[in-house]
C-alpha cells in the first residue's frame, strides 16, 4: 500500500477468463492512497483479432488503424 499521496508502479500477471482459457498477460498497474481512497490504474493490450474485431482497411486520411489496442482501467475503492 503505498503512502497517503504516493503512487507505487508494479507489473502484475492475469490470466483472463476466456472461453478457450486464455493466455497470461503481464501488465502495468499504478496505485495511489489519497486518505480513504485507493485509486488502481492499468491498461491491458489486446490483439483484436484474438476477439473477432476487424479492423476497417481505411479510415479517412489516416489510412489504416493498427491491428491491436489497449483496455484501460480504472478502480476507486473506498472505505465505509
Amino acid at each position: 500500500m503505498p503512502a497517503d499521496g504516493a503512487a507505487r508502479r508494479r507489473a502484475r500477471p492475469v490470466r483472463p477468463r476466456l472461453p478457450d482459457g486464455g493466455d497470461l498477460v503481464t501488465f502495468p498497474v499504478s496505485a495511489r492512497r489519497d486518505g480513504t481512497t485507493l485509486q488502481v490504474t492499468g491498461s491491458i493490450p489486446v490483439a483484436f483479432s484474438a476477439w473477432g474485431i476487424n479492423r476497417p482497411a481505411g479510415f479517412g486520411f489516416f489510412g489504416s488503424l493498427a491491428s491491436h489496442g489497449a483496455a484501460e482501467f480504472l478502480l476507486v475503492l473506498s472505505q465505509r
